[in-house]
């Protein structure tokens, strides 16, 4: 990018993992101030789940980044699905760990982040009192990038409106331009 920014990054005494994590996000403010966008990473990573790269992509609107979000998300998991049928085929052996930390199945992965995703959205709601249910997808698009869909952020929020932490109009579907009240 023309600078001398990342010298510092490289030349520190830090964890590997520490230097990449810091020279991704000093290139992610050069793209977002070169081009006044908005930039999400995703970590891709190898088989056996170490880090290869970070994916950037930058979008001037954040539904853009929502528009890519479900691409990579619904690619990264049938990469996961894939290397799950790969690793069955071969007779995956089982370590000392996944005995006392079983693996979640699916479903229950899925409701973990639901779960967490909605204390994350009742937090930003409790902030802002009223927010549009696209204004919230767009708050989340950065840091949640290829992790969740919306109908995972659909999910949370009817949870909340079970819960009675908030509450829509009268419409009975969660669109765009639904605009729920937290409590």
């Amino acid at each position: 990018m023309g600078t001398d920014a990342w010298q510092p990054i490289i030349n520190a005494q830090v964890r590997q993992e520490q230097r990449d994590e810091e020279l991704t996000a000093l290139y992610m403010r050069q793209l977002a101030n070169l081009f006044q966008s908005f930039v999400a990473p995703y970590p891709v990573r190898t088989m056996v789940g170490q880090l290869k790269y970070y994916m950037l992509h930058v979008a001037p609107h954040p539904r853009g980044l929502r528009a890519m979000n479900d691409v990579t998300y619904r690619v990264a998991h049938e990469y996961a699905g894939e290397r799950e049928h790969s690793e069955a085929a071969r007779g995956k052996q089982l370590a000392f760990a996944d005995l006392l930390e079983p693996t979640p199945t699916p479903e229950e992965s899925e409701q973990q982040t639901i779960t967490r995703l909605a204390e994350d959205i009742y937090a930003l709601g409790k902030q802002r009192g009223l927010i549009t249910f696209g204004r919230i997808q767009d708050e989340f698009a950065v840091a949640l990038f290829g992790r969740v869909l919306e109908r995972h952020f659909r999910a949370a929020c009817r949870s909340l409106i079970g819960q009675g932490k908030a509450s829509i109009g009268a419409e009975s579907k969660i669109v765009d331009k639904t605009l729920l009240s937290f409590k």
